[in-house]
């Protein structure tokens, strides 16, 4: 008789623990749903709100650009869109008659605009055009680095040689790299920005919708 009331206790504390894993189980995936739900919620009515009311853009009032390959193609069409956005631009090109003829359509637009001349190939170079942009200009606060872009005019023209290419296109990156670098130092709110070239993603096409952009050059 004992042993069969503690078989009957023992059974239905089986039971009882089982019932109460469920409820537990249960409860939490409740509380997961709910939980998920409400994040979709607030998500959906964030973005709404968003776009009803879109936070403002950054004003980049006062602030120092230098724009490597400012001469033709879409550095010089970057550079005139800063200049319109009232930031101080440094056109740098290895071209003096490229590059001038943007710092003057900039300036026609009322821009903030100065041409520096510099082969970003050479490190010294590089140093002395920062160096230089500094002392006239300010700190950098933007980099925007535009060499080794593709152009409509390479499929008609020879080919650079490899070392020009990588010099112009990689080695170059590094030495704005770490001149910037150094600048971040001072300026916690640099900011750098590549244009690298696409072409091998995208394809030859692309160079067609280039041509719209550098026919003017």
């Amino acid at each position: 008789m004992f042993s069969s009331v503690c078989y009957c206790k023992r059974k239905f504390s089986r039971k009882l623990t089982k019932m109460l894993l469920r409820i537990y189980s249960v409860f939490v995936l409740t509380m997961d749903v709910l939980m998920l739900l409400t994040r979709v919620c607030y998500i959906i009515l964030s973005s709404i709100y968003r776009i009803i009311r879109p936070q403002p853009l950054k004003s980049l009032y006062g602030e120092v650009a230098m724009v490597v390959g400012a001469g033709s193609g879409v550095g010089r069409e970057l550079a005139l869109h800063l200049c319109q956005l009232g930031v101080t631009v440094a056109c740098v090109d290895i071209n003096v008659e490229s590059c001038n003829a943007t710092v003057q359509r900039a300036l026609q637009l009322h821009g903030k605009c100065k041409r520096y001349q510099c082969d970003v190939r050479d490190n010294n170079a590089v140093v002395c055009t920062v160096n230089l942009i500094k002392d006239q200009l300010g700190n950098i606060t933007m980099l925007f680095h535009c060499c080794g872009l593709p152009s409509p005019r390479a499929l008609i023209e020879e080919p650079p040689g490899i070392r020009t290419t990588m010099d112009l296109s990689v080695i170059s990156y590094f030495w704005m790299q770490f001149c910037h670098v150094c600048n971040v130092l001072v300026e916690a709110t640099s900011q750098f920005c590549l244009l690298w070239l696409v072409l091998p993603v995208v394809g030859v096409e692309f160079l067609y919708l280039l041509h719209n952009l550098q026919s003017r050059d």
